[in-house]
């Protein structure tokens, strides 16, 4: 199982690259085109989707290493025992926000199969797609960080 989440953690970062590359040099290159009088019309779009994109799968990037915002300094002055209490309840509650977040993407996600994404002929769902996968990858981060929690607790015993 480790080597199917190792697997698909090596995606996500490959992914992330690829997006952030793809957006600069689409810009890059739109905007070069705009200084000779031929502007790429539907690179704004495309650099919008392409950075909804990233910012969802980077979001469980940044929580897989455990590098979203914390206040440090109020949490640390908690005993070890206290600190995962308080780890456990707030991954629990960004889980139910997170699966809220997955069904109202889902729906989102359906209800824009028939609007085009600007001036492109991409159907918008491909957008709205990015929030139910970003916010299925974060459970699923969440939920292995919770087993990590419960397990290493079980080894210091």
């Amino acid at each position: 199982m480790n080597k199917f989440f190792n697997a698909l953690d090596k995606i996500e970062q490959q992914l992330c690259v690829a997006l952030l590359m793809a957006i600069v040099l689409l810009v890059f290159v739109a905007a070069i085109m705009r200084s000779f009088f031929q502007p790429i019309i539907w690179s704004v779009e495309i650099a919008q989707m392409l950075f909804i994109w990233l910012c969802m799968l980077s979001a469980d990037l940044a929580l897989k290493q455990h590098n979203h915002a914390v206040v440090d300094v109020l949490f640390k002055r908690f005993s070890l025992k206290n600190q995962r209490l308080l780890q456990m309840f707030f991954s629990v509650f960004a889980l139910g926000l997170l699966a809220i977040l997955l069904v109202y993407g889902m729906q989102l996600f359906s209800s824009n199969s028939l609007r085009k994404l600007g001036s492109t002929d991409i159907a918008y769902a491909w957008v709205s797609l990015a929030i139910p996968v970003g916010a299925g990858l974060m459970i699923i981060t969440l939920v292995r960080q919770m087993f990590q929690l419960i397990a290493n607790k079980q080894e210091r015993k």
